[in-house]
């Protein structure tokens, strides 16, 4: 709605089957307002839009009546206010009308012009702060629209980025790390290895989310997991519908993926660095 919205004069409908009132209406607000005039409820449902900011009604017309014709422009355009421009000479008429439709407000034909002049005003004015409302609620959610797409291109670049860099450790660091492990045989070389590899965990344990830095299927994946939790492999092979031969298959990869082979290492203890506990 909010690139319909005109920066010109308000429009304001004025519905009306007597021309002499429909011509002194038009007098009146023609000076601050851009004027509709309308002889009956068909012509006026036909003529206002989102654009109407206050509709002037006479109740009592031919043909399609004031109160037929608030009930469809109520359907349409349920923020338009209405103003009921009455000749009810009951007051307890009038009210009862009043409570039943609940105009923004009504004006007898025997009040002073003035009178409707101020309720029109009032009526325009709380349009207007609808539509700036409505405006505002549009630019927010298309900034929010635009941030979204913001933050998802700049999580797909990290996460393209991360993808990138498990990709250079797994094959360019991890595979001669492990080589290096099965030929060290002195105690201090060992103890180099395992700083070394520790330290590597430490370094890409924000990486280790991704199942590209190991180069782990998402099965391994979740059997690492559980490995990292302390489940055992009957357990696992329980909960993951798997063999206890396919667990302890997926294990042993696991210890070459992550350059256990052959070294003294408990691999749930090693698994729980690299897999933080909000995965356990």
């Amino acid at each position: 709605m909010a690139d319909k919205i005109q920066s010109g004069k308000p429009e304001v409908l004025l519905v009306d089957d007597n021309p002499k009132v429909l011509k002194g209406f038009i007098k009146l607000f023609q000076n601050d307002y851009h004027i509709s005039g309308v002889s009956s409820g068909h012509e006026a449902l036909a003529r206002v839009n989102e654009l109407t900011h206050c509709v002037v009604l006479d109740v009592k017309m031919g043909g399609m009546n004031g109160f037929q014709t608030y009930k469809h422009i109520g359907q349409t355009n349920p923020a338009t206010p209405i103003i009921f421009h009455t000749a009810f000479q009951s007051e307890h008429d009038l009210i009862e009308v009043i409570n039943q439709y609940q105009p923004f407000g009504y004006v007898k034909k025997d009040q002073d012009p003035s009178i409707l002049v101020v309720l029109v005003d009032k009526a325009v004015q709380h349009y207007r702060l609808y539509l700036e409302k409505v405006r505002f609620k549009e630019e927010l959610e298309e900034a929010n629209v635009a941030l979204r797409i913001v933050l998802r291109n700049i999580d797909n670049e990290r996460q393209e980025h991360q993808k990138e860099m498990a990709n250079d450790l797994s094959n360019l660091i991890i595979p001669y790390l492990e080589k290096l492990g099965n030929h060290i045989t002195d105690t201090e070389g060992q103890h180099l290895y395992e700083t070394i590899r520790e330290n590597m965990l430490r370094i890409t344990q924000p990486l280790a989310k991704s199942e590209s830095f190991y180069d782990l299927t998402p099965m391994e994946t979740k059997v690492a997991k559980l490995v990292a939790q302390g489940v055992t492999s009957k357990k696992i092979a329980t909960e993951l519908n798997l063999s206890v031969r396919t667990v302890e298959f997926h294990r042993r990869n696991l210890r070459k993926k992550f350059g256990l082979n052959n070294q003294p290492v408990d691999m749930k203890n090693a698994l729980s660095e690299i897999f933080p506990r909000t995965y356990q």
